[in-house]
């Protein structure tokens, strides 16, 4: 009799199929399928999905705690928790901890969903500990009521150059300009009223991705007319008209005519005329070439101010003293 051929292993008993066999199993139908090794359907995959998510979640749990750490031991400069999905309680523990942190300076905490929880968010910007001069927070959801308070905390916090809150709904799609008021108050040092707190310290503020519309440069008017150390401003993919385009264009000349520093601007993705953008640019240029003479005027002084007391010969060879021709 000829021997019979070995039946094919079923979804039941895929797993006793000898190795380096094809895997099978079997559909609701009845019918046997070959499978990859990778099927979600075949145990191995699975056990290896089950170790990989392990592996992550142990791995979060070491870089959160080591992250903890640096902050307890006074040791973080620049920390980066973008897009670890932190939770609210882990949320509260960076800021308390990054608050008492002095030689804190940079944070990044892009894309954490942290939504309209903004109480850790001031303590941070609040804290007179620590010299945080960068915080970028992208893609939190965080609404007009969060900026609102990041705003009332930079009228206190005076050390914060570059804030970023792109694609955060911060106008509630265009029904909700009240947290952007606040800050545009807040940063309206120059044409604002006396007797309350300002900020003199923001250079670089990103608004873009928040669908702020037209309004959104209506309520920014003071801040591109009044503040002179703003530098950098961008706006882009907020829905801004034409209308928008002109009305902008003027803030900025009346800006410059005021002493505005602004030479950077981001308008991608609104719908403005290359005539305005144009103009703008060259206004943009022109504030740029002021910028450029201010510093290098500064940093002359600076190296001058380096080299007194210092012998002739070291001064004349960094070319801050010139020696007279001896005749």
């Amino acid at each position: 009799m000829a021997p019979q051929a070995p039946s094919t292993p079923t979804g039941s008993d895929r797993s006793a199929s000898t190795p380096g066999s094809t895997p099978s199993r079997t559909t609701p139908g009845g019918t046997v399928v070959k499978t990859s090794h990778w099927d979600p359907g075949n145990a191995a995959y699975k056990t290896l999905m089950d170790k990989k998510k392990a592996d992550a979640k142990e791995q979060r749990r070491k870089r959160m705690s080591g992250l903890l750490d640096r902050l307890r031991k006074n040791e973080s400069v620049v920390e980066n928790v973008a897009w670890w999905s932190l939770t609210t309680d882990e949320c509260a523990q960076i800021f308390t901890l990054g608050s008492r942190c002095t030689p804190l300076t940079t944070l990044y905490c892009d894309g954490n969903g942290l939504g309209s929880r903004p109480s850790g968010i001031s303590v941070l910007l609040l804290s007179p500990q620590i010299q945080l001069t960068e915080l970028t927070m992208t893609e939190n959801n965080l609404g007009p009521e969060a900026l609102k308070a990041i705003a009332n905390a930079l009228r206190t916090n005076q050390t914060l150059l570059l804030l970023d809150v792109k694609n955060n709904q911060i106008s509630d799609n265009g029904t909700n300009y009240e947290g952007l008021k606040t800050l545009s108050d807040c940063l309206d040092a120059q044409g604002g009223k006396p007797g309350i707190n300002y900020n003199i310290t923001l250079s670089s503020l990103d608004l873009s991705g928040n669908c702020l519309y037209d309004y959104g440069v209506n309520t920014l008017q003071t801040v591109i007319q009044h503040n002179t150390v703003l530098s950098e401003l961008h706006l882009a993919n907020n829905g801004m008209t034409q209308e928008a385009g002109k009305f902008l264009l003027e803030c900025l000349k009346t800006g410059s005519e005021n002493g505005s520093i602004l030479y950077s601007m981001q308008l991608l993705g609104n719908d403005i005329h290359l005539r305005e953008l144009s103009k703008i640019q060259k206004i943009l240029d022109k504030s740029a070439g002021l910028r450029r003479n201010w510093e290098s005027k500064v940093q002359s002084r600076f190296v001058k101010g380096n080299m007194k007391g210092k012998p002739k010969s070291i001064r004349e060879k960094n070319g801050t003293l010139s020696s007279p021709e001896r005749k």
